[in-house]
């Protein structure tokens, strides 16, 4: 589907005509599905997809002032963005990080690491989070994340190895 199919479709929908909703619904659905699992989580794609035409529906989305497929695929990453926060907030507020913490607080390897650190391997080996992902949620570059990964694996290879098998 062209921009200017799209802007049509868009334009209808903001009118109220629950058909264009649909078409748009049919065709952007798996695109914005790939899109948020390529570079958020696939966990959380298919609802950030419906969000996405909640919203709409709802009229509750910033005006779109780009192209409609990059407007879309935008609105879908602030919401996927506003998913991983909440997650990382309930994640804090519950014990899970605190329990998993506790649990290691014994072990020597973990005790050394800085509070990031221990988020990179709680997210990495206890909520199997990919490193994009955890580098969305602790809203650092994904090559920092990676590098720090790298690292902690480097130092601490029998903490680490043992989560990866209980990872499997």
């Amino acid at each position: 589907m062209n921009e200017s199919k799209l802007s049509k479709y868009l334009k209808y929908v903001e009118e109220g005509d629950d058909t264009f909703l649909h078409k748009l619904n049919d065709y952007c659905f798996p695109r914005i599905v790939y899109h948020v699992s390529k570079n958020y989580s696939s966990a959380i794609a298919d609802a950030v997809a419906q969000e996405f035409f909640l919203r709409l529906k709802e009229k509750s989305l910033p005006a779109c002032e780009e192209r409609v497929s990059a407007w879309i695929l935008s609105c879908c990453s602030a919401i996927a963005q506003e998913r991983m926060a909440s997650a990382e907030t309930e994640q804090a507020e519950s014990d899970g990080f605190a329990a998993f913490a506790a649990e290691k607080a014994q072990d020597q390897a973990f005790v050394s690491l800085d509070e990031t650190d221990q988020k990179i391997v709680y997210f990495r080996y206890q909520k199997k989070f990919r490193l994009n992902e955890i580098a969305s949620l602790l809203q650092l570059p994904y090559t920092m994340v990676r590098k720090r990964h790298s690292r902690l694996k480097e130092r601490t290879g029998d903490l680490l190895a043992a989560l990866e098998q209980a990872k499997e």
